[in-house]
């Protein structure tokens, strides 16, 4: 009975820290597209960034639940599939997009809520003494938020890029007091 509680609640917090994330990459996304704000889209990735490590952190916690003797039926079950976003899987291996930093924050947001998504269903199968599909759910969960955090770190390299070159000048000389 706990443990049934104690992953529920687990994957909700991390359901809930991954639309959190969602919301501050679509925020920034909107900074770097709408007012050029650069400064405000790093604040929000940051922000975004930070809500990704808290649900990957309440996910670990919840498939701590799951080390029984049902994590052996998980490991040997075909169901496990995760549909992903086009080119996702080659983005990830070639590393040569051509995303620009706001495209990367809208795929990051889109990966959250998708992991979020699968964090809500797997609270579910725990309230129902479904863990295997809950671990199942968790399992497809922590595959997009690697790819959220892939795109969280692609729009971030990009930033610096724009940043460094944007403002080169300033940092090559040293300030006046």
């Amino acid at each position: 009975m706990t443990e049934k509680i104690i992953a529920a609640e687990h994957h909700a917090a991390a359901a809930f820290h991954h639309e959190q994330a969602a919301c501050h990459h679509r925020a920034a996304a909107r900074a770097y597209r709408i007012g050029k704000d650069y400064a405000q889209a790093a604040n929000q990735a940051f922000i975004a960034h930070g809500h990704a490590w808290h649900a990957i952190e309440q996910a670990g916690e919840a498939s701590r639940q799951y080390a029984g003797p049902e994590s052996a039926v998980l490991a040997a079950s075909s169901r496990h599939t995760v549909a992903v976003a086009p080119n996702s899987a080659d983005l990830a291996r070639t590393g040569q997009n051509g995303f620009s930093a706001a495209e990367h924050h809208i795929a990051a947001a889109f990966h959250h809520e998708q992991a979020a998504r699968h964090h809500r269903l797997a609270s579910k199968h725990c309230d129902g003494n479904a863990f295997v599909d809950a671990a199942h759910d968790g399992l497809d969960a922590h595959v997009r938020a690697k790819h959220a955090v892939f795109h969280d770190n692609e729009a971030a390299k990009h930033h610096v890029a724009f940043y460094a070159h944007r403002n080169s000048d300033r940092l090559a000389t040293p300030a006046a007091f």
